[in-house]
């Protein structure tokens, strides 16, 4: 048998189809990724209305054309889960302010690349493409592994196509049987492979070899819907080349470098400097000249836009004054990178993966900036916040159509009731604290006074004991911290999922877009 407990929205969305369209979209356009996140659990017309591909779209346009540029930060320590945390400088030109923000614990994996407001990132077996505001994730097919591999991966998106793609290139070394066992051979890379994985594909494509050196974690610039690496000096080639691949017809081929030095091995990376491809390059005296083209493939118009002095950030300790020097001597061109020009035409540099420097060239000055919980080591890349994702017919994402779905018990542990409400499209974890919330307003409709908790997600469960109130489910959270206040006798535990299989089985057993909460009193 069972009851329905009826919901209604109706007021929240006449309030919202009262306004016109062109108006609702010019709001919540301009809104951050984290305000829209948190709008999405008002009610399930928001959600409807926020999910919207043109609105997600128009978003997107307007959070790229912001005043500033946005990064993502990754701690490089396994110890601190591979945190990302987001850094925003729309503020910076107009009040001198920067946000930088937690983001919340998305998985431990580790940071590759971003494009279009989506990351590319791996584990030690998979690689996977997510969106770090909404947690969407796609996990992408397996490459097959090689012995002793090393590799580049990157991540990029043609325009014209509106195909993403991942690109992998595969490095094989040598190997040699010593005592009965493999062994990796410390000599140079032997082999390449190159192969291509279109998002939405069943499978990775090989497509040839790779006559250059990209074993390196090397910095990608993406312009004219082609993927730019600086191809490092090695054994076989002391020359700097600029090479590029292209998104579409998958060809690699060099491109024209400025004559900016007499050294083939002056350059130091490749960047995108307000859309144009870039590259930076040093000289004896220790200064970074940056030349951008202004018209792409054509050499002729590299230009040195502008020179940047030598500088050490006094905040870099003793031991990276060492490795700092030891960089310049071996390899100076590893020391600062150039991340972007701001709208007044300061100049954002990183040094070491450790310091972030805004540089006026107005006045030659040097200013370091730093926020609470910055990471002692990270990896950054630009990256615009958003709700984007890839829409592809049969992709299997982090999320779907889901339940939530709850037993209650009393002290005993004998059956009270069992409940179970269609939510539609939403993330995994909003479903679970969906469920917890239900159960709760239910125990106060029946004037429980002592209540536990058992859930077999222990993020849910540090989430709520924690008060860590994550951004995407930020509201859900507060509800629920706000019923345990009142209770005289709380208490959370994690449990393992087997023993959680009547509250699954309960999910499952819910009708598609029947959005009411259905009850069941008897067990059976």
């Amino acid at each position: 048998m069972s009851k329905l407990v009826k919901t209604s929205e109706q007021q929240t969305s006449n309030i919202m189809e009262k306004l016109p369209q062109e108006i609702i979209l010019g709001i919540l356009s301009r809104l951050p990724s984290t305000s829209l996140l948190q709008s999405m659990l008002v009610c399930r017309a928001w959600r409807r209305l926020i999910r919207d591909p043109l609105l997600v779209a128009t978003h997107f346009s307007h959070m790229a054309d912001k005043d500033g540029p946005s990064f993502i930060f990754q701690s490089n320590r396994p110890s601190s889960s591979y945190q990302l945390f987001f850094i925003d400088f729309s503020d910076f030109h107009s009040q001198g302010k920067v946000m930088f923000k937690k983001l919340p614990h998305l998985m431990s994996i580790y940071l590759l690349d971003s494009c279009n407001g989506l990351l590319c990132m791996r584990d030690a077996r998979w690689i996977y493409i997510c969106n770090p505001f909404t947690r969407v994730y796609l996990q992408l097919p397996k490459l097959v592994n090689y012995p002793a591999q090393v590799g580049h991966i990157a991540f990029g998106f043609h325009q014209t196509t509106k195909q993403y793609k991942v690109i992998q290139v595969v490095y094989l070394r040598q190997q040699v049987l010593l005592g009965g066992r493999i062994n990796v051979a410390t000599s140079t890379l032997v082999q390449s492979q190159v192969h291509v994985l279109t998002i939405g594909d069943p499978s990775w494509r090989h497509i040839g070899t790779l006559p250059y050196d990209l074993a390196r974690p090397i910095p990608k610039a993406l312009v004219n819907g082609r993927l730019h690496w600086l191809s490092k000096p090695n054994n076989d080639n002391t020359a700097s080349i600029f090479i590029s691949f292209d998104l579409e017809t998958e060809q690699f081929q060099e491109m024209a470098k400025p004559d900016c030095c007499g050294s083939n091995r002056c350059f130091h990376h490749l960047m995108v400097l307000r859309g144009f491809l870039s590259a930076g390059a040093y000289h004896d005296n220790d200064e970074l000249e940056v030349w951008v083209m202004k018209e792409y493939g054509i050499k002729e118009s590299w230009i040195k836009e502008f020179t940047i002095g030598n500088h050490l950030p006094p905040t870099l300790q003793q031991n990276d004054l060492l490795h700092f020097n030891m960089a310049k001597a071996r390899f100076p061109n590893s020391s600062v990178r150039v991340l972007c020009i701001l709208r007044n035409d300061e100049i954002l540099l990183e040094y070491l993966n450790r310091v972030v420097v805004v540089f006026d060239p107005r006045h030659g000055t040097f200013k370091e900036l730093t926020f609470d919980a910055m990471p002692h080591w990270y990896k950054l890349v630009v990256h615009v916040g958003s709700l984007n994702w890839i829409h592809i017919p049969g992709l299997s994402l982090g999320e779907g159509h889901l339940e939530s779905s709850g037993v209650i018990r009393d002290g005993k542990g004998n059956w009270v009731l069992g409940y179970n409400r269609f939510l539609g499209k939403c993330l995994v974890v909003v479903a679970e604290f969906w469920g917890i919330l239900d159960g709760l307003l239910l125990l106060q409709e029946q004037g429980y006074d002592e209540v536990t908790i058992h859930s077999d997600n222990l993020e849910i469960i540090i989430s709520i004991s924690n008060s860590i109130l994550e951004e995407l489910s930020f509201n859900l959270i507060r509800r629920i911290q706000q019923i345990l206040a009142k209770e005289e006798k709380r208490s959370l535990r994690y449990i393992l999922r087997e023993a959680n299989r009547i509250a699954n089985a309960l999910a499952k057993m819910t009708l598609p877009n029947d959005e009411v909460l259905h009850m069941f009193d008897d067990s059976r």
